[in-house]
């Protein structure tokens, strides 16, 4: 079990429909954190082993993307940033 402390990390996996992992998938985190007046953007790609990992978001509400050329992108919204660990599984276009 992956624990990390709330609002602060953004971390997961990505896979294909196989289980696979997919490497230089490209994740993108956008939204505001609560109590700011700006919105922020953070980005991390997943490594070989099909792993992210994304620091200093701050506490809130954002939505998040994962993509990767040829494969089709998924967008998740009202994602807090207390969340343990994403999943996403990527499926060829």
């Amino acid at each position: 079990e992956l624990r990390l402390d709330p609002g602060l990390i953004f971390a997961g996996t990505v896979t294909n429909a196989t289980g696979q992992p997919l490497r230089y998938a490209r994740i993108t985190v956008r939204g505001t954190p609560t109590g700011a007046e700006k919105p922020i953007r953070k980005s991390a790609s997943s490594n070989a082993r099909g792993t992210f990992r994304m620091t200093g978001v701050k506490p809130g509400t954002y939505t998040v993307t994962c993509w990767r050329r040829g494969y089709k992108t998924i967008t998740m919204r009202d994602v807090r940033s207390s969340l343990a660990e994403l999943q996403f599984t990527l499926v060829k276009r």
